[in-house]
């Protein structure tokens, strides 16, 4: 007889912010000069800054924004080195 293997599995709290005209707003990934959005979203500003919580170890990249015309859930970005 097998016996079914027993996993013991850890997952990671991370969370991913972008601070910006004094909101801070959820980011739903990052990745490819990109920032993604679960909701469409527009800026006036076009700098700010991606602050990425991983399990209390909090990594910040500031970011400057390719802003588009009107609301979207993905923007352009580029990201300087983290700090």
């Amino acid at each position: 007889m097998t016996q079914a293997a027993s996993y013991t599995g850890y997952s990671s709290k991370v969370s991913l912010e972008l601070v910006i005209e004094n909101q801070t707003v959820p980011l739903a990934q990052i990745g490819g000069d990109r920032l993604f959005f679960d909701h469409p979203v527009e800026f006036t500003s076009d700098s700010g800054e991606v602050v990425m919580n991983v399990d209390g170890v909090i990594r910040r990249w500031r970011v400057s924004l390719s802003n588009g015309k009107g609301p979207s859930r993905v923007i352009e970005a580029t990201f300087a080195d983290p700090t």
